[in-house]
């Protein structure tokens, strides 16, 4: 009797550990970018020129583009994907580093904007001199750092619906220059934070007024 039972616990053991390695596993990238209409790849191997200036993907080495998603969403030109990268350190250790990163095309070609969360070393940049724009709302200003040569489309861009946007997404990270705007996460792209990753990256695009992208000297592409 005493070597049932414990033959049954060990059964239960094991499907109490099956359970939580397989059975708490989420749909797939494939899966949901396919129920939203959108088009997957499970890698591609460079991006589109437009791509190259997003600070992001100039880290490190050995580039990999996986989990690629792309097509329309929610009237939008959307690109999402991981982004893997390697650093080596000064010991030759190597560290991979994984990315979720979502980008939406934008109508015209555009001058570079960096929005980051403001961080110490941020303002002790300012201390030495490198200044980002300072905004009438003291909130945004505390809470981010803005960077362009173009001011007034960085204030066009930063207008009061995006910064009472951000200041609710005070995490977010966006960079917009050429024709696409980016954002990025830390970690796996998956079935389950895809959608949240391009919700979060539609609503940035849609608080941009449109008029913005129709300054004459914003060429059309």
């Amino acid at each position: 009797m005493f070597g049932i039972d414990l033959l049954l616990l060990i059964a239960l053991a094991l499907y109490i550990t099956y359970q939580m390695i397989f059975g708490k596993r989420g749909p797939t990238v494939e899966a949901i970018a396919h129920k939203h209409g959108l088009k997957y790849s499970e890698a591609i191997s460079q991006l589109p020129p437009a791509f190259r200036a997003i600070d992001m993907l100039k880290k490190g080495r050995k580039h990999r583009y996986n989990h690629v998603v792309e097509g329309h969403y929610q009237g939008y030109r959307i690109l999402a994907f991981q982004f893997v990268y390697e650093t080596v350190d000064l010991e030759l250790e190597t560290t991979t580093h994984w990315y979720s990163i979502a980008v939406v095309h934008l109508p015209v070609s555009c001058p570079e904007v960096k929005i980051h969360p403001e961080h110490v070393g941020h303002r002790l940049a300012n201390l030495l001199g490198f200044q980002d724009i300072n905004f009438e709302s003291m909130d945004f200003s505390n809470a981010f750092r803005v960077l362009s040569k173009n001011k007034r489309f960085a204030y066009d861009v930063c207008n009061p619906r995006m910064m009472e946007y951000l200041l609710k997404k005070p995490k977010t990270t966006l960079e917009i220059e050429n024709e696409v705007l980016a954002i990025w996460e830390e970690g796996h792209l998956s079935g389950d934070s895809l959608i949240p990753l391009l919700d979060h990256a539609v609503a940035l695009r849609k608080n941009i007024p449109d008029v913005v992208f129709s300054h004459p000297e914003l060429p059309t592409t």
